[in-house]
């Protein structure tokens, strides 16, 4: 049985975590900026006296792949840190449950699509963390005490007011 003290010091440490998961995902969005690169090295690169260039077309989807993969991941970092800034102040509830939920499903979308380079050994490790963060907040979030504490601190009762 959990005492709402330990609730509220368990939000308190799903935050720094999805402060770390923020940081995480943020720095791995910069790393897609290398077909970015590669895009506008083929643009620019001119092909050898008699032979065709490399097509303008590729190069595009390689530049707007890439910028759009890493916007959407960056939007997803700042999503995250969000969700970690009002688990800690305890405000807007549903803003971070859907945000644990999405971390679930990103998951399980990042294990089955394999989306991250086997390289940097994140391939099987990140989304079980992601997947684990997401499932425990969700667990915390349902609890009545957490419940309670959002609830104070999203209505504010103005001086000299009873709370009814």
């Amino acid at each position: 049985m959990s005492t709402p003290e330990k609730d509220l010091k368990r939000l308190n440490l799903l935050a720094i975590f999805h402060n770390i998961l923020g940081g995480i995902v943020g720095f791995l969005s910069c790393y897609v900026l290398i077909f970015v690169a590669v895009g506008v090295g083929l643009l620019t690169l001119e092909a050898p006296e008699g032979k065709e260039g490399f097509s303008a077309f590729l190069s595009w989807i390689a530049i707007v792949g890439g910028l759009l993969c890493s916007v959407l991941g960056w939007g997803l970092a700042i999503c995250i840190f969000l969700a970690a800034r009002n688990l800690m102040r305890k405000r807007k509830y549903w803003f971070c449950f859907v945000m644990a939920c999405v971390e679930c499903a990103l998951a399980l979308f990042m294990a089955m699509y394999r989306l991250l380079p086997q390289m940097l050994g994140f391939d099987n490790v990140l989304p079980l963390m992601i997947l684990i963060l997401g499932i425990l907040t969700i667990i915390t979030l349902r609890k009545e005490s957490v419940k309670a504490a959002f609830e104070q601190s999203a209505c504010p009762i103005p001086a000299g007011e009873k709370r009814e």
